[in-house]
Order: structure tokens, then C-alpha cells, then sequence
């Protein structure tokens, strides 16, 4: 009888032990199998999400873009530029009032617009107006500042664009007197040349500084 029950007890817990082993093995399945499916679904789902997250951030840069191309357009076409290149004397010293005016006004109006300038076709690509904004106040730069920029890689693509192109930079950081500025700013540019009869005879340009863009995106 004894050796009866101990052969019992051990056949119920070798039956309890294969029960447990099959209800954990089971149980591991069942979780693995529902994991899997979460991850698919959280999977398909982020997919679509990234998507559309991609979608707005296009069509944003894109919006961005026209707009900076809309203003360089404004100012590579206003009939002051133009009057300021062919003036000469008195004449040319008025227009060029007018257009750092019309300069100081469009810096004033775009919260992300760090620098508008006109820069002279010449050897050293000497900058000739200039306006730049400083946090949020927007000043005249005098002609004893103003820089030359004829080593920069933008103005010497600028230099064989056609008349009517437009030229977009990369994006880098911005640099006076050949340093870098701080604080450090991600800059891009947008560029028009000017022609005179077919002459290229300089152009004008928009420093964007996209700092905020960056962080919107």
C-alpha cells in the first residue's frame, strides 16, 4: 500500500508538473502571438503616422520657400534697384536711401528675415547696402562695416546664374568677417542677380535664419 501511494503522489506531480509546463508554454505563445500583433498594428500605424508627418513637413518647407522666393522676387524686380544702378551722383545716393528703406521695411515685416543686402559685381564683392536685424531690432549697417564677400561659394555661383534665375543655398551656419557669428545660426539664403542690358551688375539678397523653423519642424 505505501509503495502504492508513493507511486501515486509521484505520478500527480510529474501529471502537475507537465500541466504547469504546458500551461506556461502556452502561456508564452499566447503573449509572443499578442505582441507580435500589438507591434504589426503599432508598426502599420506609425508608418502611416510618419507619413503624414512628412507630408506637413513638405508642404511647410515648400510654403517657406515660396515665400522667400515671392520676396526676392519683389526686390530683384522693384524699379528703385534699377534706378540705383544707372543713377550716378546725388541721383544714385537718393535711390540707394530709398532702397535701404524699402530693405529696412521688408526685414522689419518678416520675424525670421536676419540680413537683406545688395552686392556690387566687382572684384571683391564689396556689399553696398546692407540692413540687419539683431534679436528684434533692425538697423542700417554704415558703409565703414560693410563687408566683401567675392571668396564666398554663393557669390560666385550667383555670378553665372541667367537673368531671371533664382538662387537657394544650403543650409550652413552664418559667418561675418570670416568667422563664425554667434549665436550660432542656421542660415539659408535666397538670391536674385541684377541685369542692366544684359550686364550683370550685382545682386540682392535675404539672410533667413531658421532657427525657429527648425524647432517648429
Amino acid at each position: 500500500i505505501k509503495d502504492l501511494l508513493l507511486n501515486r503522489n509521484s505520478l500527480i506531480i510529474k501529471n502537475a508538473l507537465i500541466y504547469f509546463l504546458i500551461i506556461a508554454f502556452t502561456a508564452l505563445i499566447t503573449a509572443f502571438l499578442i505582441y507580435w500583433f500589438s507591434a504589426e498594428k503599432i508598426k502599420a500605424s506609425s508608418k502611416v503616422q510618419m507619413q503624414h508627418t512628412n507630408q506637413l513637413v513638405a508642404s511647410t518647407f515648400n510654403s517657406f520657400i515660396a515665400n522667400v522666393e515671392r520676396d526676392i522676387d519683389f526686390l530683384s524686380n522693384n524699379p528703385i534697384i534699377e534706378s540705383f544702378i544707372q543713377a550716378s551722383g546725388t541721383k544714385k545716393q537718393d535711390f540707394k536711401t530709398q532702397l535701404s528703406k524699402e530693405f529696412f521695411a521688408l526685414l522689419e515685416s518678416k520675424p525670421e528675415y536676419a540680413q537683406i543686402r545688395f552686392i556690387a559685381n566687382d572684384s571683391i564683392g564689396k556689399e553696398i547696402i546692407r540692413v540687419d536685424k539683431i534679436g528684434t531690432v533692425v538697423q542700417h549697417v554704415s558703409e565703414d562695416k560693410l563687408q566683401a564677400k567675392g571668396d564666398r561659394d554663393y557669390f560666385k555661383e550667383i555670378k553665372n546664374l541667367n537673368e531671371g534665375s533664382k538662387y537657394f543655398s544650403v543650409i550652413d551656419l552664418n559667418k561675418e568677417r570670416g568667422g563664425l557669428s554667434y549665436p550660432l545660426t542656421p542660415t539659408f539664403r535666397a538670391a536674385a542677380p541684377l541685369f542692366t542690358n544684359k550686364k550683370f551688375c550685382g545682386f540682392v539678397i535675404i539672410n533667413v535664419d531658421i532657427r525657429n523653423f527648425l524647432k517648429e519642424l
